[in-house]
């Protein structure tokens, strides 16, 4: 699923606010490498950006088989989709992603 970042968590483990289509999302991000790296620095994200995810839809239900809620947890995240505005030059030639590959930082694996 691509969500498109709203606000992201800058300093905790709480929930960042998406947007799927037309739809606002709240949901916390449970990818704690990829949180290790973005609180650490190594990955520059921004409201506008979007994040290719896998993503957990959680239902709960009444006595009566009735939804009575839905929650949703970013299990991994793939692939940041950058808007174009904030990046440096080199980086805007001919992709606006890169993907998230373990042990490796953002600059090194941007598709250039």
């Amino acid at each position: 699923m691509i969500l498109t970042v709203r606000k992201p968590d800058m300093i905790g483990n709480t929930m960042w606010q998406f947007r799927h289509g037309k739809v606002d999302v709240s949901a916390p991000i449970k990818d704690e490498d990829w949180l290790t790296r973005y609180h650490g620095r190594k990955i520059d994200i921004r409201p506008g950006d979007a994040m290719r995810c896998w993503v957990r839809f959680i239902y709960s239900y009444d006595a009566n088989g009735r939804l009575k809620g839905q929650d949703i947890e970013i299990e991994r995240v793939y692939e940041i989709i950058y808007i174009m505005d904030h990046l440096p030059d080199r980086l805007r030639r001919n992709s606006v992603s890169h993907p998230l590959r373990s042990g490796a930082d953002c600059a090194t694996n941007v598709r250039l």
